[in-house]
């Protein structure tokens, strides 16, 4: 992208910014611009719910479904790059407690790029299982395994449930030793403490996330603007130099109704905020107004987190992101072309 920050550029996002504030679309959010090496530019708009305070780089958010690309994506990366898994490996190779059920010969593949034929969603908090594993082998498939995308956290949960199975720690401490503090996220955990307020103080929006009370694999983790810069640079050196990073943002899903990589949307697939960008991007959203991404083309990237729950869940924020992301590429990037 051309970094061509000028007055009339900044105050254009900032005014729009302004905008999904006053009409009640979020009540504070943070938006950073960066590229390889740097912040090309940043906006903090609102003020945090309960305090008179500015969201800043290092204010923490609810990130939600961003949790599957930040924390549990670059996990089961860890194990394949390790041998311990293949896109091919079955769950009931390595997750002992689905070998004589249903799910036994679903793929780490399948899970990664929601073709596993399981249901979007499912409501554990209103039920009485607490027990994760027990509480997935109940709920019956949505569609044959392999036949389209659905979109799931339950795919996230069990590949979640996989990372502790294979390393023998909980999912939070696997992160946090393996992920997280090599790449200096010294703001990332599954802790809420220091967060900005959810609609349940103290805990995730996510009410599976709260229900179990324990790390998941689909949501519930919580990170800053600056933390997250660091793991998408993480990305564009991987992409740069490992395979299986340019596999994991590729499109895997061919012929199935949508275009997804491992965890990560592409700019085709059904959930795109970036449609302006080059074929190469890939990113990814939280129900609670978070997002990132990442263009290797460009070597740029946009950090977007907001709490959009807190007013209400209007699905105007939808379109709102889209539009802000199209604005950022009409300032940033007037001298390029998608590929």
């Amino acid at each position: 992208m051309r970094k061509i920050m000028n007055n009339s550029s900044y105050d254009r996002i900032t005014n729009f910014l302004e905008q999904g504030r006053q009409e009640k679309l979020f009540p504070c959010g943070y938006l950073e611009v960066l590229d390889k090496t740097t912040t090309i530019a940043q906006w903090s708009v609102g003020q945090i719910p309960d305090s008179q305070d500015e969201p800043t780089s290092q204010t923490r958010f609810d990130l939600a479904s961003l949790t599957k690309v930040v924390a549990t994506l670059p996990a089961i990366l860890l194990f394949m790059e390790a041998g311990e898994l293949t896109p091919q490996t079955t769950l009931g190779e390595k997750l002992p407690a689905t070998r004589l059920t249903a799910l036994a010969p679903i793929t780490v593949n399948q899970l990664l790029t929601h073709t596993a034929g399981l249901p979007s969603h499912e409501r554990f908090y209103e039920q009485t299982e607490r027990d994760v594993l027990r509480a997935i082998l109940a709920v019956p498939f949505n569609h044959q395994p392999g036949e389209r995308v659905v979109y799931s956290d339950l795919g996230f949960m069990l590949l979640g449930k996989l990372v502790e199975e294979l390393s023998g720690q909980s999912l939070n401490d696997f992160c946090q030793e393996k992920i997280f503090e090599p790449l200096g996220m010294k703001q990332t955990s599954f802790s809420p403490t220091g967060g900005v307020p959810t609609r349940v103080k103290g805990a995730p929006d996510d009410g599976n996330a709260r229900f179990f009370k324990e790390a998941l694999g689909h949501a519930g983790l919580f990170s800053t603007s600056e933390d997250l810069a660091s793991y998408l640079r993480f990305w564009q050196r991987n992409f740069q130099n490992k395979k299986l990073y340019q596999e994991a943002t590729t499109c895997q899903t061919k012929g199935q109704g949508d275009c997804r990589g491992w965890g990560w949307v592409k700019q085709t697939s059904s959930q795109s905020f970036f449609a302006e960008a080059n074929l190469e991007a890939f990113g990814h959203t939280g129900y609670t107004g978070t997002s990132i991404f990442w263009d290797p083309k460009w070597q740029e990237g946009i950090v977007f987190l907001t709490y959009r729950v807190y007013n209400s869940t209007d699905a105007r924020f939808v379109d709102y992101r889209k539009q802000l992301h199209r604005i950022i590429f009409e300032e940033f990037a007037r001298d390029n072309k998608k590929a």
